[in-house]
This record gives structure tokens, sequence and C-alpha cells, in this order.
């Protein structure tokens, strides 16, 4: 496989489902909500 090459070209840039990150701590009354979505090439 020596010399191989790979061309490719990105058509679209879109983003992911939304993930939700939710931290709660016991009978703390702590919580915290963040979200992020990630790019993907699709």
């Amino acid at each position: 496989m020596e010399g191989a090459v790979v061309v490719a070209e990105i058509l679209t840039q879109d983003r992911d489902k939304k993930v939700i990150i939710y931290k709660k701590k016991r009978r703390k009354g702590y919580d915290k909500r963040q979200g992020h979505s990630a790019p993907s090439p699709a």
C-alpha cells in the first residue's frame, strides 16, 4: 500500500443531534445542565 493516495471533498458541513449533559448531586441542591452539538461532515 505504499504510495496510496486518498482524495476527498466535503460537500456539506452539518451538526449532529444536540447532546444534553445533566449533572446533579444528591441532597445538595446542585444541578447543572449543558448541551452541545458537534459538527459532522455529511
